[in-house]
């Protein structure tokens, strides 16, 4: 395997060539269609953990009615052998106006004997019935994700080993499989610490699953020592012309540093595909001043359904120092307008009192113009690391004829504590989750069990003045 040759930005990029094509025809709007505006989010049900040191919820997703916890951190017993860590993934499902737990996905449901450390559900993903695991620690002949097919209503759940061709030092936090990402059929599996012998440049595997197993595409591959893979993020995007649909990957290397510079800087790139072609390097978005080690591209997310909507990318530096406070972090977002070449910047988003080790940015969700960012390191009520989330929503100001990124609502964990609250987050058109998986129990013995703390979208947070019919609602 060779290393891959340095990207080129100097060259137009097909979706550019594309976008051009159409603006010219005249077949874009200059505004696009814009989807209502998102409303704000009321705490709605909360999913405990039920077990000391499970951390449950350290990685979360969420699409319709679907809602899936990994818990990685989960042990379980075998004949009288303790496995420490094997982890294993909870699937939720809204039935009569609640989160109801549908499946428990675990090695019991292969038939197979856990394995200590190998960290199932370290990294989730869900699309339609299909559901991505991770697994970085797995060793020896097992696979380093899982394909899982959960028909709705419930019938047979299907098991689909995914195994990446990658080269990549067992790591049961940075090896294959620490992230994972689904749209459609197409999935992701990040390997930031995939190597080419010594060095490690990271790498996402990235395939097409044709009903029985993947066929894979050749990888993509970063920036030496830059973790590139360590975060990921699809999108699905339906076109008003064929080949439809396009396919985007966003790829996060929070611990890139720029050439001549200093520091984790970070950095991520944008990949586009339609079905039956290749990979192409669309975009790369760098740091342009960075810290010590902001770590830009820790959490990465992308939105567009439609080439007609705009489209939103999110970029995560829970380690950007601000106010003088390190690890005060934030978040850019950027955005494409119909027929538009390029993401551009729309703004640097934070909380308005930044601290010490917030790690705001450390998590991202969005859906359309409403992002939700974690900050699981946040202080609250004296209680450090209690941890709190962020609701932000893009909206026009009239004075000067632009979109800003508002703050709409600050979340924080109901019960208190140090559970790292916003340490995974997961957003939809209605709903939204938050883990905090360093909660302990109610009754105050049980240490790191975790919990979910779950939202839907409600009237009186959106207007201040009350709930209404047309507000309200009733699933996710």
């Amino acid at each position: 395997m060779s290393v891959p040759a340095r990207f080129d930005s100097r060259c137009i990029t097909r979706r550019t060539a594309w976008r051009l094509a159409l603006a010219a025809s005249g077949l874009t709007a200059v505004l696009g269609a814009h989807a209502a505006i998102p409303l704000a989010l009321a705490p709605t049900q909360e999913l405990p953990g039920n077990y000391e040191g499970w951390k449950h919820g350290e990685a979360l997703a969420m699409e319709g009615d679907v809602l899936v916890l990994g818990v990685p951190s989960a042990d379980q017993s075998n004949n009288g052998t303790q496995y420490q860590n094997n982890g294993l993934v909870i699937v939720y499902r809204w039935r009569n106006g609640r989160w109801i737990s549908d499946a428990v996905i675990g090695w019991s449901s292969m038939g197979l004997i856990p394995q200590n450390n190998a960290r199932l559900g370290a990294a989730v993903a869900v699309s339609g019935d299909l559901i991505l695991i991770g697994c970085p620690g797995c060793s020896g002949t097992r696979p380093k994700a899982y394909l899982v097919e959960m028909p709705e209503p419930m019938q047979a759940v299907h098991w689909y080993p995914v195994q990446p061709d990658l080269d990549s030092p067992a790591d049961p936090e940075n090896g294959i499989g620490a992230s994972v990402a689904i749209a459609d059929d197409i999935i992701a599996v990040g390997a930031p610490r995939a190597t080419f012998g010594n060095p490690e440049f990271g790498a996402v595997a990235v395939g097409r699953f044709n009903g029985t197993s993947v066929v894979w595409d050749d990888p993509l591959f970063g920036w030496e020592n830059s973790r590139f893979g360590h975060a990921v993020a699809l999108a699905s995007t339906s076109l008003s012309l064929p080949p439809s649909p396009r396919f985007s990957l966003l790829v996060g290397a929070p611990q890139y540093v720029a050439s001549g510079g200093f520091g984790l800087a970070g950095r991520a790139a944008l990949y586009e595909k339609y079905i039956g072609g290749t990979w192409t390097l669309e975009q790369q978005f760098a740091n342009p001043n960075p810290g010590l080690g902001d770590g830009l591209g820790t959490a990465v997310a992308i939105y567009q359904p439609h080439v007609d909507d705009t489209a939103y990318i999110a970029l995560g530096a829970p380690g950007r120092v601000l106010a003088g406070s390190p690890a005060a972090g934030t978040a850019r977002v950027y955005s494409l307008s119909p027929g538009d070449a390029d993401f551009v910047l729309d703004t640097e988003v934070q909380h308005g009192t930044p601290a010490f080790a917030d790690r705001f940015g450390t998590a991202l969700a969005l859906h359309g113009g409403r992002l939700l960012v974690g900050a699981d390191g946040r202080a609250v009520d004296l209680a450090n690391d209690a941890g709190s989330a962020y609701v932000y929503q893009r909206s026009f100001n009239a004075p000067t004829f632009s979109y800003e990124w508002k703050p709409k609502q600050t979340l924080i964990p109901r019960g208190g504590g140090d559970g790292t609250f916003g340490h995974s987050v997961a957003l939809g058109p209605r709903a939204g989750a938050i883990s905090a998986p360093l909660h302990d129990g109610s009754n105050g013995n049980s240490i790191d069990i975790g919990s979910i703390q779950t939202y839907l979208c409600d009237g009186i947070f959106a207007t201040d003045m009350g709930t209404t019919a047309d507000y309200q609602c009733a699933g996710p």
